[in-house]
């Protein structure tokens, strides 16, 4: 029982570097990019402080008007 806590402890060590990079280099840009959705923009593109959804709002109503073919 002893060996098995090692060998756990030593796989759990040598996931941490890997652990800590991923977190580093993939999730924390992603919840950047995710909260930046919910940013305002001004006329030239930049972002602003504050909180919208129309962003959201313009990505399910779709660029162009929807007409019978």
């Amino acid at each position: 029982m002893r060996r098995e806590r090692r060998e756990q402890l030593q796989t759990g060590l040598m996931l941490t570097p890997s652990v800590l990079l991923l977190g580093l280099f993939i999730l924390l840009p992603l919840c950047v990019v995710f909260a930046y959705s919910f940013a305002l923009r001004d006329p030239y593109g930049a972002v602003l402080p504050g909180f919208t959804l129309d962003n959201y709002r313009e990505l399910v109503q779709g660029v162009y008007p929807a007409r019978p073919v």
